[in-house]
């Protein structure tokens, strides 16, 4: 497994350069427009996998590689892990469910969810990552509102509810 944060990803395997360029590119406005950066690179299984992620008011994490591709955001003390939970505690929250619960959207049920994961899957690379932009831009305040409130435990409580019950 090799790491890299900053200036050291010039010796990152071309896959996980170029998926770096797709989220800078997909993602520019984060970086521009509210000063996020790159916090965390890493590389695994022989430079196929890799672990992106990115810093501002919360923090964004892509895992890619093997055909797969999942976002997550978390709280800026989210440890660059590729797992989502720490200690049995998730510090990782799904995107889209995120995006669902914040913008007012009703709660999906198992069939739902099963027909949203299927469209997602048949996405390419780009059109994932830009679907995942076009929708967090305008839900971007809210985002931020819901990873800094001092309510967030009780925030988070009520997400999982949610999301998974």
């Amino acid at each position: 497994m090799i790491e890299f944060v900053g200036e050291a990803v010039a010796m990152l395997g071309r896959h996980c350069q170029r998926f770096e360029d797709k989220v800078r590119s997909h993602f520019e406005f984060l970086f521009s427009e509210y000063g996020f950066g790159m916090e965390h690179l890493q590389e695994a299984s022989a430079g196929e996998r890799c672990l992106l992620v990115l810093q501002g008011q919360f923090r964004i994490k892509f895992l890619y590689g093997k055909g797969d591709l999942e976002v997550s955001v978390g709280q800026n003390d989210a440890p660059p892990s590729w797992d989502d939970k720490i200690g049995g505690v998730r510090v990782w929250l799904p995107i889209w469910g995120v995006l669902r619960y914040v913008g007012g959207e009703p709660k999906l049920n198992s069939a739902e969810r099963m027909k949203l994961g299927e469209r997602f899957a048949a996405m390419d690379t780009d059109s994932y990552l830009a679907e995942i932009a076009n929708s967090m831009r305008p839900l971007f305040s809210g985002i931020a509102k819901f990873f800094g409130s001092s309510e967030f435990p009780e925030d988070l409580r009520r997400f999982e509810q949610y999301l998974y019950a």
